[in-house]
């Protein structure tokens, strides 16, 4: 039984390969000739059975090379809609120009063709090679929305366009309700809309291609009820053919090259250029698209290679420019296809519409082709005007709409510019909005790295809110900049008792020449207003527009880093508000002292001296005891990521030091080291649990050390509270 269950699956997924096969051969086939009908229409019309040649090889060489080279074999890699639908505009324009010979109009528009697809191969490569895989993630959301909408617009535009003959644009809309025109593109619009709705509504991989048969089905249907023979539906122009030749290889020839007009083609080169972007974004997009339905992941630079050896080898035969086909990609893996056969299929395929299709093509109904284009931009329209509108917000989708709107005015590379500039300039508005000061304090709150005596502290507590520090963060242009100009005269407006600002650069990687200027202007209002301006972490040659010189001339003090600035601030401080003999006397172990008179700390605590160099602690040692500094000089310092040490924190006499890991139980997170001769009172834990006097002394220890602790954590939350943690 279980033999035979094997036999039957087996079985099972040879009849859904056998039948998924030419379906995806047909379907390509199908996608390719209405793309090349899309190029080769209107005044091109007598060239389609060539433009047809050109692109079945392109797309034979695409299918069968895309079997091997993508990252997941299962891509088909197939001619394009939105890139079709750039050309498609560059040759309408080629064809109605008054320059060009009529002869060498068919050769110019594939000449654009194969520039376009070379081109587009070779920067594909070229971004794969690179690693820039990434890059679509630096295109604005909206743009995308609203350029796919556009496409959209333009392909249903087009299919119009094929059953009537001529091309279609906005402008010409009130034409088409004639009736004569109406009664060509309406009932098609209508199939094309009702398999987009059912297409829409069922997961079913194989509705989209029973929905075209049944619609090439339908019509020879009205055609036998109507009497209409298919030499009278021929002569009305409503199937595709006739070709004339056998296959669609004859007619086409290398020496088409000498008929091109080099002038007029090169005049549409920048059509090059849209094309190239939309392949790059659409193929960046259906490969991550791809790795979502299929669950894996997909590598980006190995797909964008693939996608450029594949417009390289299918220029070579005329072909359009091409990329992953997401959706016959993922309907030949439901269907069994998932290796190179599905690729292999496609190319085969095509291969053999190429040779032997002529005559059975010149059959099928213009209106059937018709019908995949405008299912396509349906698809797209309904998907970036509709469903995606409730994950957009109000100037997001509004841009979609201007996209949209420019593409169908004045044009699809226009409104690739347009929406670009319309995403920067909707950028600048918001960024400008950002409030670029990541934390603004005063020396109250906001200390420098130096660790200094209590009756220093009180003197930077009590006058600290003189000196005002603002910390930015983020790019400084011309928006943000005037918003810190308006936030400088504010704070300066409100607190008239400060007298130096420090404005910090740490977190700002670059300023424009906007933001230089407006810095000067800041520097011109502190002048008039009295008030000390310095700039830290400014001038450190990654901010090549920062006016170091000209700041410098109007009294702009310039630090290398924040910690320089504030220890300059309270030195300058400290030298304005001198301690009196009283709060001089105001260090940690003179409080002690002042409660036991009768008991000499000395006797009571270890005093030890250090030469300059020297290790006081190291690093992750245990801790059981704290330090006060009596005289010298102590830094903390911790190893960097290079392996060399950081100073973290430089202490001075009268600091208490050591009591977090003494208290927290924990090792020692910095090594201390002497930079002079130092002199530092030891207070371990042994001499800490004495009985008596020296019990009674303990506790008044750990009490002024607890409110050494309690001042430091009170300076800490009020600063975070500042910058609203």
């Amino acid at each position: 039984m279980a033999e035979a269950s094997v036999t039957s699956g087996a079985a099972g997924r040879l009849i859904r390969v056998a039948m998924a096969a030419p379906m995806i051969g047909l379907l390509s086939s199908i996608f390719a000739i209405s793309f090349s009908a899309i190029i080769y229409n209107g005044a091109l019309s007598a060239h389609v059975s060539q433009g047809i040649g050109l692109t079945l090889i392109g797309a034979t060489i695409m299918g069968l090379l895309s079997a091997f080279l993508f990252s997941y074999r299962g891509t088909i890699s197939q001619p394009q809609d939105v890139t079709a639908i750039l050309l498609s505009l560059a040759a309408a324009q080629i064809a109605a120009s008054d320059i060009i010979a009529p002869e060498a109009v068919f050769p110019t528009v594939a000449m654009l063709v194969i520039v376009a697809t070379f081109t587009t191969g070779i920067v594909a490569y070229a971004c794969g090679r690179f690693g820039m895989g990434n890059i679509a993630r630096f295109i604005p959301y909206p743009v995308m929305a609203g350029f796919l909408a556009a496409a959209g617009y333009l392909l249903t535009t087009a299919a119009i366009g094929m059953v009537i003959g001529r091309s279609v644009d906005i402008w010409g809309l009130p034409a088409l309700f004639e009736w004569p025109v109406l009664i060509r593109w309406l009932p098609w619009l209508a199939v094309a809309a009702l398999v987009t709705a059912l297409t829409r509504a069922s997961s079913q991989p194989m509705t989209l291609p029973v929905l075209l048969i049944l619609t090439g089905a339908g019509f020879y249907g009205l055609l036998a009820l109507t009497g209409t023979t298919l030499a009278e539906a021929r002569e009305a122009g409503l199937l595709l053919g006739p070709f004339g030749r056998s296959n669609f290889l004859q007619g086409l020839s290398p020496a088409l090259v000498l008929d091109v007009d080099w002038r007029v083609m090169t005049a549409h080169l920048p059509t090059v250029i849209g094309v190239i972007a939309m392949t790059i974004i659409g193929a960046l997009l259906n490969a991550t698209g791809l790795g979502v339905v299929i669950d894996r992941e997909i590598d980006l630079n190995t797909d964008l290679k693939a996608v450029g050896l594949s417009n390289l080898a299918a220029s070579a035969g005329g072909g359009l420019v091409g990329f992953h086909l997401l959706g016959e990609t993922v309907f030949s893996r439901k269907m069994g296809l998932t290796g190179p056969i599905a690729g292999i299929s496609a190319g085969v395929g095509t291969g053999l519409v190429l040779v032997f299709g002529a005559g059975l093509l010149s059959l099928l109904p213009v209106g059937l082709f018709a019908v995949v284009i405008a299912y396509l931009g349906m698809d797209l329209l309904i998907t970036w005007l509709w469903a995606e509108r409730r994950n957009l917000p109000a100037m997001d989708y509004g841009l979609v709409m201007l996209i949209l709107l420019a593409a169908a005015t004045i044009g699809f590379l226009q409104a690739l510019t347009v929406g670009l500039l319309a995403a920067a300039l909707l950028f600048i508005y918001s960024y400008s909005r950002i409030d670029t000061v990541r934390l603004s304090s005063t020396i109250a709150t906001r200390r420098s790295s130096v660790e200094r005596g209590m009756a220093a502290q009180t003197v930077l507590q009590d006058h600290g809110n003189s000196v005002h520090i603002t910390e930015l963060t983020g790019y400084q242009f011309f928006g943000t900049a005037q918003r810190l100009l308006d936030q400088v005269e504010q704070d300066l407006g409100s607190h008239p008792d400060v007298r130096r600002l420090i404005i910090d650069f740490t977190r700002v990687p670059e300023i424009d020449a906007s933001a230089a200027f407006v810095l000067e202007k800041i520097a011109k209002l502190c002048r008039r207003r009295q008030v000390g301006l310095c700039c830290s972490s400014a001038d450190t040659g990654h901010q090549a527009r920062f006016p170091s010189e000209r700041l410098a001339a109007l009294g702009v003090t310039l630090y290398p880093t924040l910690d320089a600035a504030l220890q300059a601030a309270e030195e300058a401080l400290l030298a304005a508000h001198p301690a009196t003999e009283t709060e001089a006397d105001g260090s940690f172990l003179s409080l002690v002292q002042a409660r036991h008179p009768g008991i000499r700390l000395e006797d009571v605590f270890k005093t030890t001296r250090l030469e300059a160099g020297e290790i006081l602690v190291e690093q992750n040692a245990h801790s059981d005891e704290m330090f006060v500094l009596l005289d010298g000089a102590l830094v903390a310092e911790i190893i960097g990521v290079d392996g060399d040490p950081v100073t973290v924190t430089r202490f001075l006499p009268g600091t208490l030091l050591g009591e977090i890991a003494y208290y927290a139980s924990v090792p020692r997170t910095a090594a201390i080291r002497a930079v002079v001769p130092s002199r530092v009172m030891r207070l371990d834990a042994d001499a800490l649990d004495g009985e008596g006097r020296v019990a009674e002394l303990a506790q008044d220890v750990h009490r002024a050390a607890a409110g050494y602790l309690a001042r430091r954590l009170v300076r800490t939350t009020q600063m975070l509270r500042a910058g609203g943690f």
